[in-house]
């Protein structure tokens, strides 16, 4: 009996060894699908067939690819690349270019205030603009 016993822990042993080896290739295969994925969608980006802010359509296309990815790929080289979108970037709030040179200008225009305190505001802004005619423009 204890021999028997020996043999079926050891096949157990076996068994379990194989089940985790499997779960292992199983996940490196999930891994390898998700990068081959995420490549092939950093391709549609960059290639401007898919807007690199739109999140949703990212999703949509990487759920598409891990689920068949050479139909996934096929699909995506078929959309038309727009050059526009090669162009987006994620960039800062267009806000804020605007606010920075407002406060450029309204320090210019306090400065040249300071220096000639009796001018009036045309007066004040034409000096303004001709000391620093970036700013006004």
């Amino acid at each position: 009996m204890t021999s028997i016993q020996s043999k079926i822990n050891h096949l157990c042993d076996l068994v379990e060894s194989q089940h985790k080896e499997i779960q292992t290739l199983r996940d490196d295969k999930r891994a390898e699908q998700r990068t081959r994925a995420e490549s092939a969608l950093s391709a549609a980006v960059n290639a401007g067939r898919i807007a690199p802010n739109d999140t949703r359509s990212k999703a949509f296309w990487l759920s598409a690819l891990l689920r068949d990815h050479q139909g996934a790929v096929k699909a995506l080289e078929a959309l038309p690349v727009n050059p526009v979108l090669a162009k987006v970037t994620g960039g800062a709030d267009p806000k804020s270019g605007l606010l920075d040179k407002m406060q450029l200008q309204q320090k210019k225009l306090a400065e040249v205030r300071a220096a000639h305190p009796q001018a009036d505001f045309q007066t004040i802004f034409a000096k303004a603009q001709t000391e620093a005619p970036d700013l006004f423009r």
